[in-house]
Formats: structure tokens, sequence, C-alpha cells
């Protein structure tokens, strides 16, 4: 960090060009650049966390639609033992 005499970090130091010159950023632009990468990252997980609900939901449904099959087929066969019991 760049700080100044009262030990406040001010900014950032990037890099150094020789001996004496250093390249820095300032701490205002450091700010306004966390909080811009902190919204776009908590948007990301907002869209992730509304993709993973989605996909909970169609793969609910598909258990759903898949059950109602297997019940309706366990019906469809104790109907037809039930009419094999009852032609004998």
């Amino acid at each position: 960090p760049l700080v100044d005499l009262q030990g406040r970090a001010i900014g950032l130091n990037i890099s150094r060009a020789g001996r004496i010159k250093s390249y820095a950023l300032p701490a205002s632009i450091l700010v306004k650049l966390i909080a811009q990468v902190d919204d776009e990252k908590t948007s990301d997980d907002k869209e992730d966390g509304e993709k993973k609900a989605a996909k909970k939901d169609a793969a609910k449904k598909d258990a759903e639609k898949e059950a109602a099959k297997k019940d309706a087929a366990k019906k469809d066969a104790e109907k037809k033992d039930a009419a094999k019991k009852d032609d004998k």
C-alpha cells in the first residue's frame, strides 16, 4: 500500500519504473473499482442462485412426472391382475 505520513492508506503501488519512479493507483479509484467488482459478483451470484433454483424446480417436476408415470403403470398392472382374477 501507499501510505501518507500519518500512516493512512492513500493508494496502491502497482509498478516501478527504475530505481526512483513508481506508479500507484489512488485509493479513491480503488474504492470505486472494488465496489463495482463486488456489485458484479453479487449480481452474478444472484443469477447463479436463480439458475440453480430453476434447475432444481425442473428436476423436481421431472421427478414428479416420473413418479406419476410409475403410479399409473402400477395401477394399470393392478387392474389387469384384477381382471385376470375376475376372468378365472
